[in-house]
């Protein structure tokens, strides 16, 4: 077993971590578009810029609700170097680890494909490769790779190496049924990832696309570098925000460059196939959303206004999995605030205030499992 690198803490919990995933989780806690959404709809902004933010692009472009889904994964890779720590401590073997990576793994792609109605056995519909599906593969994929490279520089060095692979692809091997000179990113018809995820791995049995899979584990990486820096004990607060302000800057200027900076060989910045440029962007603005996020609660100490977060956050799968399951939103929505959705002004009002009950709804329900302590992990 490889001992904890020096100069490393092992104990301390972030509070700061628990309130920036249910910062994320807010933002899909309805299984549609965010109430904040609504809310920009019922005051006539709706497709104004701000409420485009609110939605995914089709292909190459960025938006803030395409940070979501790679946050998540960065902090479940600050997530895994603390309790990675903690399982060294308590004497447990790298294989050990990586086992344990194994079954949250499996587990994950169960839960997943569950959510998805798979227990029907519906060969038309059946899905395996699901959102929290892929957290679980490319966690573990990360995990391992953490493992192994046993230093920062290795792990970064690996990290790089798959990001400039995965980039460079596209340019050497053309999808097929591509028109001739067609840009390799230009559109999905042309690159060879996206077609890979409508031929090899088609829907719905590989929900999410599966190509992506392998720049998905650097962003899981990075999270695993981010929380090695935040447990060293041989450095102070401001130092740690400053390390995670210089990376977050760092990836940022690296991600325009490769998206815009490299001429006939740029990678645009694209969620569905996660390009290599988009693994960047996003792991700077991860990078940044956790030195904020620390600096006022854990370093600043103002704590009291991340409660509502926290209670979401520490119940992050249950909130994930019980509002696309057990809690149908529709059904709900219409049962409770039928009534209070027909005194509102308009009918985009009453959207929004039975939107907003709703997340009011799995909020309590998620403070009770606070209150009494339980807690539902993969």
């Amino acid at each position: 077993m490889s001992e904890p690198s020096k100069g490393v803490e092992t104990s301390q919990r972030l509070m700061s971590l628990d309130a920036l995933k249910g910062f994320d989780m807010f933002w899909i806690l309805l299984p549609t578009h965010p109430v904040f959404h609504q809310l920009l709809v019922a005051l006539g902004l709706g497709g104004c810029w701000l409420d485009r933010q609110m939605d995914h692009l089709p292909w190459n472009g960025f938006t803030f609700y395409d940070t979501i889904y790679p946050l998540f994964l960065f902090m479940a890779g600050v997530s895994f170097s603390y309790s990675c720590a903690s399982a060294r401590r308590r004497g447990a073997t790298d294989a050990r680890v990586a086992l344990g990576l194994l079954r949250r793994a499996v587990v994950l792609v169960l839960v997943g494909s569950t959510i998805h109605g798979s227990l029907q056995l519906d060969p038309h519909t059946f899905t395996l490769f699901s959102v929290i599906g892929r957290i679980g593969i490319s966690c573990g994929l990360a995990g391992c790779i953490w493992l192994v490279s046993g230093s920062a520089g290795r792990r970064i060095a690996v990290g790089a190496a798959m990001l400039a692979v995965y980039g460079a692809l596209p340019f050497f091997v053309a999808a097929p049924g591509a028109p001739d000179g067609a840009a390799p990113y230009g559109s999905a018809q042309a690159c060879i990832y996206a077609w890979m995820d409508g031929n090899v791995f088609p829907m719905p049995l590989f929900k999410q696309g599966f190509a992506g899979l392998f720049a998905m584990t650097v962003t899981a990486l990075s999270g695993m570098l981010a929380g090695d820096w935040m447990r060293r004990r041989d450095i102070g607060d401001m130092r740690r925000i400053r390390g995670l302000v210089l990376a977050a800057a760092v990836q940022l200027a690296a991600g325009l460059l490769v998206a815009h900076g490299l001429g006939t060989w740029s990678v645009p910045v694209n969620k569905p196939i996660w390009s290599s440029s988009y693994v960047l962007v996003t792991g700077g603005y991860s990078c940044a959303m956790l030195a904020l996020f620390f600096w006022l609660i854990d370093v600043k100490g103002w704590q009291k206004w991340c409660f509502p977060l926290r209670v979401i956050g520490m119940n992050l799968l249950f909130a994930y999995v019980a509002s696309r399951t057990v809690l149908p939103f529709r059904g709900e929505m219409s049962f409770l605030f039928g009534g209070a959705m027909r005194l509102m002004p308009s009918e985009a009002w009453g959207e929004f205030a039975g939107q907003l009950g709703c997340i009011v709804v799995y909020w309590l329900l998620l403070y009770a499992l606070y209150r009494r302590k339980w807690f539902f992990k993969a």
